[in-house]
């Protein structure tokens, strides 16, 4: 709401200023936040994962739709939620080919068991956490299926996690989440209600 709202301050004072950029068009990044946690099982320590498919088009405001011209993201943390005393790594894949878009843990090729704890306060790749990394064949899919939302409003992001734990009895109410944070070009103009181009 606050980011309509600037916008539309934006419209208006280009527009009582002469601007040509409105008649022009123009883009506006706008976020686009992509959340999916993947519960872990309590009881004995060991694998757990699962799949999800994560539409794009309720992250974004119904006003945008149909004028996206490009999605990228900028930054894909990995957190935690509960408390465990034991280890976890893990890998997550994207897109029906399954190509490999971070992997999580320690070590060299990120593929050690790590205390969970570590992962209490989000590790980011845009903050070079040693605990997480990124494949280029995954990134390539992942921004092959977000810019789909360019041509496509029914555009999604399969999300593949599978992991393990070790260490120890895994407790009730475990997560292990992922943040991908995106953002879509959006082309403006007065030309439409709300400035969102026709």
């Amino acid at each position: 709401m606050k980011a309509k709202v600037v916008i539309a301050a934006v419209l208006v004072a280009m527009a009582t200023h002469g601007s040509s950029c409105i008649r022009e068009g123009f883009l506006i990044p706008v976020n686009l936040p992509i959340d999916q946690c993947y519960q872990v099982n309590a009881g004995t320590a060991g694998p757990f994962g699962a799949v999800y498919t994560i539409s794009l088009q309720p992250i974004l405001d119904e006003s945008y739709w149909g004028n996206v011209k490009a999605v990228r993201f900028y930054d894909i943390k990995i957190s935690t939620v509960g408390s465990y005393n034991g280890t976890v790594r893990a890998v997550v894949l994207v897109g029906a080919t399954n190509d490999t878009l971070l992997l999580v843990g320690g070590g060299q090729n990120h593929q050690a068991a790590v205390p969970w704890s570590t992962f209490s306060t989000p590790q980011s790749i845009l903050g070079s956490s040693p605990y997480v990394a990124t494949s280029p064949r995954g990134v390539v899919t992942l921004v092959s299926a977000l810019n789909r939302l360019t041509s496509d409003e029914s555009a999604s992001v399969l999300l593949r996690t599978v992991g393990e734990t070790a260490g120890g009895a895994v407790p009730s109410g475990l997560s292990v989440c992922v943040h991908i944070l995106a953002q879509a070009d959006v082309e403006m103009n007065a030309s439409g209600d709300n400035g969102v181009a026709n």
